[in-house]
């Protein structure tokens, strides 16, 4: 009986040394991905040049908005190129306050209702509610 009592405690204490050594693990990925983070955003900082804004065209493919200087210039960026497209006036860009898509400064509550935001109970919007959205986009039927 003793033996058995000792086999048990045995495998509860290894049992338990797993999981300090897994929980140590977890932490030490998490500090090293912080201090990574934090020598990207440090050596990424430039005051002369800034990307404005990225849209994905495909899956490897991206037209970004680049500030340089004063200066807004848009690129295409393929897997192996980039390619100048044009350059734009501070006057042809749509603020961040003005585009009603923007959910930078959307905290994630107000996403989430988005779209769990239902009366009938089946998880779909009601027909007001899409009604609502296509009037926001600006889309007319």
């Amino acid at each position: 009986m003793a033996t058995g009592a000792l086999g048990v405690l045995k495998g509860i204490g290894e049992l338990i040394v797993l999981l300090l050594i897994f929980i140590g693990i977890l932490f030490l990925a998490y500090w090293s991905s912080k201090i990574a983070a934090r020598f990207q955003s440090g050596s990424m900082k430039n005051r002369n040049m800034t990307v404005v804004e990225t849209m994905r065209v495909q899956n490897n493919k991206f037209i970004q908005i680049i500030k340089i200087a004063d200066k807004f210039i848009v690129i295409g960026i393929g897997k192996d190129e980039i390619h100048f497209l044009t350059e734009l006036d501070g006057s042809q860009l749509i603020e961040e306050a003005d585009n009603p898509d923007s959910l930078k400064h959307t905290g994630f509550q107000d996403v989430l209702s988005m779209f769990t935001r239902t009366e009938n109970g089946s998880g779909k919007p009601e027909e007001n509610d899409m009604e609502k959205e296509s009037d926001k986009d600006g889309y007319e039927e």
